[in-house]
């Protein structure tokens, strides 16, 4: 055997050599394990913050135009109310240029209808003109 391979073995059996190598190993895995460990914790607040933000606006805008589109609704239902009442046309009226709305019942302000009265039921072939 080469002097140095002996040289090698005989230093990797002692006390020293094993303590320079445990140090050589904690010296280089501590620090990129602790700098891994503060990596991942700052990075997954910053994605969870960043989450909450996209699901924040997404349920906004989802939010927004749902509430513009009911309002939407609203002011049709609104206008094709008045030109029936205006019109003299009868309660029950078939509504065939709205794309939203089959028909449309006008119940008159001084009507007495409470919540749990037994509901208007009208069938959908039966339209009055």
């Amino acid at each position: 055997m080469p002097y140095r391979a002996v040289v090698a073995r005989a230093f990797a059996r002692t006390r020293v050599a094993r303590r320079i190598v445990l140090l050589f190993v904690v010296c280089a895995v501590l620090p990129i394990a602790s700098l891994a460990l503060v990596s991942y914790t700052s990075i997954s607040a910053q994605l969870r913050e960043r989450a909450g933000e996209r699901l924040y606006r997404g349920s906004k805008a989802s939010g927004l135009a749902l509430m513009q589109r009911l309002q939407s609704l609203e002011r049709e239902l609104q206008v094709e109310a008045r030109s029936h009442v205006m019109g003299g046309t009868p309660a029950l009226a078939a509504l065939p240029e709205s794309p939203h709305f089959t028909s449309i019942i006008v119940v008159p302000a001084d009507a007495a209808v409470l919540p749990g009265d037994a509901p208007l039921s009208f069938s959908r072939t039966s339209r009055m003109s």
